[in-house]
This record gives C-alpha cells, sequence and structure tokens, in this order.
C-alpha cells in the first residue's frame, strides 16, 4: 500500500512539472502567462477552420485561453464538497496539446481544445457565479475535446519550441 502511495505521489508531481514547467539548456522555463508563447500559438492557429464556420484563432482569444487554462481561478468543487476558487489540476493531455500548439504542429483534437476552452472562459464571462459542471457542459455544446484527446505523444520537454 505504501508503495502505491508513494508511486502516486511521485506521479502526481511529473504531471505537476510537466505542466508547470519545461527543462531547457537554460534551466526550467514557466509554461505559464510569464511566457512568451502567446504569438507563436496564435501564428500557428491563425488559418485553422473553427467551429462556427470561421477561420483562426486572434491572439487575444490564445491569451485569453492560456489564462483560462494556466493562470485563472475557477470556482471548482472542494475535497469536501462546496466550491473553492482554485487553479485547473495539472493535466498532462493539455500540456502536451500546448506545446504541440506553440511548435506548430497541432492536431485537430489541440484545436477542439482551444474551442473548449475559450468557450468555457466567455461562459464564465457572462455567467460569473456559474459552477464550472454549468460553465464545462456549455464548452462541450461547442467542443467536447474529453472525447478526443489523443494518445500520449511523449512531447519532448527539453526541446526549445522556437
Amino acid at each position: 500500500m505504501r508503495q502505491r502511495a508513494d508511486k502516486l505521489r511521485a506521479l502526481r508531481a511529473e504531471v505537476e512539472r510537466i505542466q508547470v514547467t519545461e527543462t531547457s539548456a537554460n534551466g526550467a522555463v514557466v509554461v505559464t502567462a510569464d511566457s512568451d508563447d502567446i504569438d507563436d500559438v496564435a501564428g500557428h492557429v491563425a488559418d485553422v477552420p473553427r467551429a462556427d464556420g470561421g477561420t483562426g484563432f486572434s491572439r487575444a482569444e490564445i491569451e485569453q485561453i492560456k489564462n483560462h487554462v494556466f493562470e485563472d481561478l475557477h470556482p471548482l468543487e472542494g475535497q469536501n464538497g462546496g466550491t473553492v476558487m482554485a487553479r485547473f489540476d495539472p493535466n498532462p493531455d493539455m500540456a502536451e496539446a500546448w506545446l504541440r500548439l506553440r511548435s506548430g504542429r497541432a492536431r485537430p483534437e489541440d484545436v477542439a481544445l482551444l474551442e473548449h476552452e475559450l468557450a468555457e472562459a466567455r461562459y464564465w464571462q457572462q455567467n460569473p457565479n456559474a459552477s464550472y459542471k454549468d460553465a464545462h457542459a456549455a464548452a462541450n455544446e461547442v467542443s467536447r475535446w474529453e472525447n478526443q484527446i489523443p494518445p500520449v505523444s511523449n512531447e519532448d520537454y527539453s526541446k526549445p519550441w522556437r
């Protein structure tokens, strides 16, 4: 039982490391709003087909998505019920998608993630007292990314994206 708990703690630490930092020749680079990859992501998805029939994501949309996923506090269900304001838990699938997006190797599933997270962020802007469940359900009406998550691609976090 103790071995399992130790493995679980190690796995959680690794997931957080993947989402929050990437190792490079110069050390750890924070993959949050402090990094300068928004222009790169926006440039790479400027011409992709959109769920609404339009084309491309703007820089402002990519910045909103990045803040929503990696930085913003959200009304989430607490461990003992009730609501707590917290960041989303680290998610290795989202981290891998973001690394592909910023390096210009986006998959259709990664674009679906952008659509979902933008819809969720906009829902909360329009309904600031909404629950996560409601915001997530509204986002699923636009893009149901959770049903499209690609297999693990073992992105190399040590490679620079430029």
